[in-house]
């Protein structure tokens, strides 16, 4: 399972249960990172093996709400990334690691409806940062609606089938 298909399976799952992901450039580190997850309001991070160091070197300055961590591995390495946590880092605390092997082991059943009761197209639906070239990153809000809105509109004003590959430059 490639990391685009892994990061989809996880993305509906936030969804599906009314849970709002903050999507945080992966290049980001020190106080950009930790004002990213502050902003967010997060309770729990996923990260990459590879962005474990990174993590872990700001895992002093991470509010106190942050109740544990997700490894999420999907064994595709690029070559200049490596898997290696900081010598004298502290290891995270609850970590719970996520793989193909963990996620096809998962039930399929669907999410109760209750967990998404007074979810509406206003709601809340993921945070987008802006890069933070000119300070630190800036959250973009997207609801639910315009989500909904962009996943019909697009295919259909630029004529794309299933066929189609579309290439983000967001960081996912």
């Amino acid at each position: 399972m490639g990391n685009s298909a892994m990061f989809v399976i996880l993305w509906l799952a936030c969804m599906s249960a009314n849970i709002v992901p903050a999507f945080i450039n992966n290049g980001l580190s020190g106080k950009g990172l930790v004002h990213c997850i502050s902003v967010a309001e997060a309770k729990m991070i996923v990260f990459e093996p590879e962005l474990e160091s990174v993590v872990q070197e700001v895992r002093s300055e991470l509010p106190a709400k942050i109740q544990g961590f997700v490894r999420m591995d999907d064994g595709i390495r690029f070559p200049s990334e490596k898997a290696a946590a900081a010598a004298d880092a502290q290891p995270l605390p609850n970590v719970i690691d996520l793989n193909a092997s963990v996620l096809n082991q998962q039930s399929t059943k669907e999410v109760p409806e209750s967990r998404r009761a007074g979810v509406t197209e206003s709601s809340p639906a993921a945070l987008i940062y802006t890069s933070g070239t000119t300070g630190l990153p800036k959250a973009a809000l997207c609801s639910h609606g315009r989500m909904g809105i962009a996943v019909v509109l697009w295919p259909t004003l630029n004529g794309w089938t299933a066929k189609d590959r579309i290439y983000t430059p967001m960081p996912l």
